[in-house]
C-alpha cells in the first residue's frame, strides 16, 4: 500500500470541498492554509477549537493565509448547529 500525506510545510494539492451554503469551493493553494478537520457540530471540543480559531482570522488574513475547516457534516446539520 503506498501512503501519501501532507507534511507541515508542504504545499497542498488542488482540490476542492462544499462550502456551508452548499457552493463548491476551491481550496488556496499558492498560500499559506490553516486545514483543520474536526468532528463536527455535535463535539463540544472542536466548537471550542473553531471559535478559538474565529478569533485569529483577521491575523491570519494579514498574513495572506486562510483557514479550511473541514467536516463531515451535512450542509443541513451545518446550518442546524
Amino acid at each position: 500500500m503506498i501512503e501519501s500525506r501532507i507534511n507541515v510545510g508542504d504545499r497542498i494539492p488542488a482540490f476542492e470541498l462544499e462550502a456551508t451554503d452548499g457552493a463548491r469551493m476551491a481550496v488556496p493553494t499558492g498560500s499559506p492554509l490553516i486545514l483543520i478537520f474536526f468532528r463536527g457540530q455535535w463535539c463540544p471540543y472542536c466548537r471550542w477549537e473553531l471559535a478559538g480559531l474565529q478569533t485569529i482570522t483577521r491575523s491570519v488574513a494579514e498574513l495572506s493565509a486562510g483557514i479550511v475547516a473541514v467536516s463531515p457534516d451535512t450542509p443541513g446539520e451545518r446550518r442546524a448547529a
